[in-house]
């Protein structure tokens, strides 16, 4: 609203600025007229033009004298005519504030006027109605709000509680997996596990290997029960090309110190899949036997998982050797094997075949790739193995034993329902393996 004046005050100071320059003009042309008088020695020529520039100033000094009046009345003119229109705005926008003043006090009066009319109008029933659902609508926003806070902190608490659980199952996973590798990088643990549970089957004529089990309290009460799985050709070769399935088959344990020899007899056979379990004939625990691995557990093995062939190169003590698997369905006369790349040599069959992380039993070790036929080559690193999960379903679908599984699925356990004196053998197929 102080706008108009302020421009007012601008134009009358530009009027006395003007006025101002006129007056340092004159101040000026006074100061040269005032000058002394040139000395007697000064040429005539210039003499004469000092005389005319005198005379020119006197002239001027006149003309600025009535400019000066002229601008003095100009600017007085000029402010006096601008100033009383911009008074005049002024007061109308003064007038107009104040009317509007008024007005919006007029209004505010009249509005509380009213509202307390209508209260006072209102019953006590209803005055009693309206002030408990204005404290209803209050308790409501206060309620509203502290279901917001509590919703805010439980998502809070919830993702701290999401955050340390992840966290937690992480350093499980990690702590699992050190635990693993610890296992795995020793020597002894690898030797008790794979190495120990294997065992030397050698006939007169033959040699061959197997895996014992671990053994388990025997079914009557007394002492211990231990199986044993082989290949079904190496039970075959020791019992004089297979014609008396009752003859004891030599087991040779072999221990850190020394060996243990025990007498395993034969439980069932399967010639097309080239297995045999047998049971050791004494009621000893044998100490180390191996895991088998679950159902599970074979069907998460894939190419390339690392393995390891343990068995009886030779009729030598058990060796063991690493290697891959390299096919998981390889069909040989209607059988399918898995084919391994770790090395392997006449003496192996019936040897087990281990998984490299986990060290559990996954195969028997059956037949080794030949080339030619009148000197046949032994090709060591393409082995075929019959897979646990095929011997699992031999031995349930001929009701020789049932197959459990540990409480963690990883693991599995033969448990025999067929008697071992009074129960004839199974699969006795006229075909059998070389």
């Amino acid at each position: 609203m102080h706008r108009p004046l302020i421009l007012g005050s601008v134009l009358v100071a530009v009027g006395g600025l003007a006025v101002t320059r006129v007056h340092n003009l004159e101040s000026e042309l006074a100061r040269i007229s005032a000058a002394p008088a040139p000395s007697p020695q000064v040429p005539a020529g210039v003499m004469l033009q000092l005389t005319e520039l005198g005379d020119g100033l006197t002239m001027a000094l006149s003309e600025l004298d009535s400019l000066r009046g002229d601008a003095e009345i100009q600017a007085a003119e000029f402010a006096e005519q601008h100033l009383a229109t911009f008074q005049s705005s002024y007061g109308e926008m003064a007038a107009l504030e104040r009317e509007l003043a008024s007005l919006k006090q007029a209004y505010e009066t009249l509005l509380l006027s009213s509202n307390n009319r209508e209260r006072d109008d209102l019953s006590a029933n209803e005055k009693d109605d309206l002030l408990r659902a204005e404290l209803q609508a209050q308790l409501q926003l206060a309620l509203n709000s502290l279901r917001a806070e509590e919703q805010h902190r439980w998502e809070g608490l919830s993702q701290t509680v999401n955050a340390t659980s992840t966290r937690m199952a992480q350093v499980d996973g990690e702590m699992a997996s050190l635990g693993q590798r610890m296992m795995t990088v020793s020597p002894q643990m690898r030797w008790s596990e794979m190495v120990a549970p294997t065992v030397r089957l050698e006939g007169s004529t033959t040699v061959g290997s197997g895996v014992i089990l671990e053994s388990t309290p025997h079914p009557d009460g007394r002492g211990h029960q231990t199986l044993l799985l082989t290949a079904w050709h190496v039970v075959r070769d020791i019992q004089s090309n297979g014609t008396n399935d009752k003859l004891p088959v030599p087991v040779e344990i072999r221990r850190q110190q020394g060996s243990r020899f025990e007498i395993g007899r034969l439980l069932a056979k399967n010639v097309d899949l080239d297995a045999a379990l047998l049971i050791l004939q004494t009621r000893e625990p044998v100490m180390h036997g191996a895991h088998l691995a679950s159902r599970s557990a074979l069907a998460s093995m894939q190419i390339f998982d690392e393995v390891y062939a343990v068995g009886c190169p030779l009729g030598n003590d058990p060796i063991p050797t690493q290697g891959e698997l390299l096919d998981l369905g390889h069909v040989l006369d209607k059988t399918s094997y898995w084919m391994i790349s770790a090395p392997t040599y006449i003496g192996n069959s019936g040897g087990g075949i281990f998984d490299g992380q986990e060290r559990r039993l996954m195969a028997i070790f059956s037949k080794i790739y030949t080339h030619g036929t009148f000197r046949p080559t032994i090709i060591p690193h393409m082995g075929l193995a019959s897979p646990l999960g095929a011997v699992y379903d031999w031995l349930e679908t001929e009701g020789v034993a049932t197959i459990q599984e540990s409480d963690d699925g990883e693991t599995a356990r033969i448990v025999v329902t067929r008697k071992s004196d009074d129960t004839a053998l199974t699969s006795a197929e006229s075909v059998e393996r070389r």
